[in-house]
């Protein structure tokens, strides 16, 4: 039967999904670590907000608000999601309370 595509398992999506994950979080590593990510929105574009507040265990519209006010992501939320990751606290940390600078920043411009 020439042509015929054999049918992929829920244990080989499964672990397609896996393999997309860990190429997309290696991605963001990277460009992390490299500083190449401009912004929250350019992180997410690659690791949506639903999958991390998924990850970091808190709920979507926790994450949500959040990502209005990035100063509100505690100490934990912040090493679980470096730890999923794959990279420093510190240079999460540092990328978020800059994030969060900017956002201030924006929100009451000086005059």
């Amino acid at each position: 039967m020439a042509g015929k595509i054999a049918k992929r398992t829920p244990e080989q999506k499964k672990s397609d999904k896996e393999k997309e994950k860990k190429y997309v979080l290696l991605s963001v590593k990277r460009l992390l670590e490299n500083n190449m990510l401009e912004n929250l929105d350019h992180l997410l574009a690659l690791y949506p907000a639903s999958i991390v507040a998924k990850d970091i265990n808190i709920g979507y519209n926790t994450m949500k608000d959040r990502l209005e006010n990035p100063a509100g992501f505690d100490g934990e939320e912040i090493r679980l999601w470096a730890q999923i990751i794959g990279t420093d606290y510190q240079k999460l940390q540092d990328f978020i309370n800059k994030e969060a600078d900017v956002r201030n920043t924006s929100k009451y411009p000086s005059k």
